[in-house]
């Protein structure tokens, strides 16, 4: 078993444009405390949006794509394909 993420499929239909940080931790199934340390740390794969205030935002396109990458056969836990 590899230490990549697996996602369930999503519909994007049912999305919002923008998630806050509590969606996304529900999309991703962890906690906020994880994503908001990775967050801080710099290694979380996906940049949040630009600041309107002080609520931490993603693109739920973007997310989607990074989760259709973690799946992809080769791909590695950053969701880039393996060479």
């Amino acid at each position: 078993m590899s230490g990549r993420p697996r996602f369930s499929r999503v519909d994007r239909s049912r999305l919002p444009q923008v998630l806050l940080i509590g969606d996304l931790a529900k999309l991703l199934r962890c906690s906020v405390s994880t994503i908001r340390r990775r967050v801080r740390s710099r290694d979380f794969p996906i940049a949040p949006l630009p600041s309107i205030d002080k609520k931490l935002r993603w693109n739920a396109a973007a997310v989607c794509d990074w989760m259709d990458a973690c799946n992809a056969p080769g791909a590695s836990a950053s969701g880039e394909s393996a060479p």
